[in-house]
């Protein structure tokens, strides 16, 4: 509508795996490359489950090009440095050759490196290592902070948010009227929610200390 005001957009993350492999398919059984940086410090390329599962780590951006345009970034920015390796583009996971042929993740001699290697392990007993790596693609959204105030508005003025709620997310409601500090009363479960994450915008500080 001709002269309404643009509505504020929340900012949206990605986090998204790969396995990386070799020419042959195979599920390469090398260390994370040095020339990306620590991967328990990096906040932008990191490994999840497996040694050989790259997670790319995008900041948090209100225009989608961005996001798209940061992670393109990180993924040239990888592949200067796999040298014969590949990485995997499907989820499900490349030519392994039982649970031994899908290395736990390492992130160094230090006490929280070593727990995090000591939980991938469980997992791998737990459920089986082959579940763990498939790839996956997360995507993260914060609502932005205006949203909250035009819910408490709505739940004001009537007692079923579900149908005043703008955008009629019910789903989502009862995080928006909580960042408000009002109630909810939808009858929607709530869901899981994940903080987005922060890093800086540039696309130069990708290899994190080591």
């Amino acid at each position: 509508m001709r002269g309404a005001r643009r509505p504020a957009r929340g900012r949206k993350g990605v986090e998204k795996e790969s396995l990386r492999v070799l020419p042959s398919g195979e599920m390469a059984q090398t260390r994370h490359p040095a020339a990306l940086g620590a991967p328990l410090t990096n906040e932008h390329i990191t490994t999840d489950f497996s040694e050989a599962l790259i997670e790319l780590v995008t900041p948090p951006f209100r225009e989608s090009w961005e996001l798209l345009q940061y992670l393109c970034d990180i993924h040239q920015f990888v592949y200067r440095h796999l040298e014969d390796e590949m990485l995997w583009s499907t989820s499900m996971p490349c030519v392994f050759y039982g649970d031994d042929g899908i290395p736990l993740a390492q992130f160094g001699a230090s006490n929280v490196g070593r727990m995090k290697t000591i939980y991938r392990h469980g997992l791998g007993m737990r459920y089986g290592r082959t579940m763990q790596a498939i790839s996956g693609v997360h995507f993260n959204y914060s609502f932005p902070a205006t949203s909250g105030k035009r819910c408490r508005r709505s739940t004001s003025r009537s007692s079923r948010f579900r149908t005043t709620c703008p955008g009629n997310i019910s789903a989502c409601c009862a995080i928006i009227a909580a960042s408000a500090g009002s109630s909810c009363t939808c009858s929607a479960p709530r869901p899981p929610c994940r903080r987005a994450f922060s890093g800086p915008r540039s696309g130069a500080a990708l290899v994190g200390r080591r």
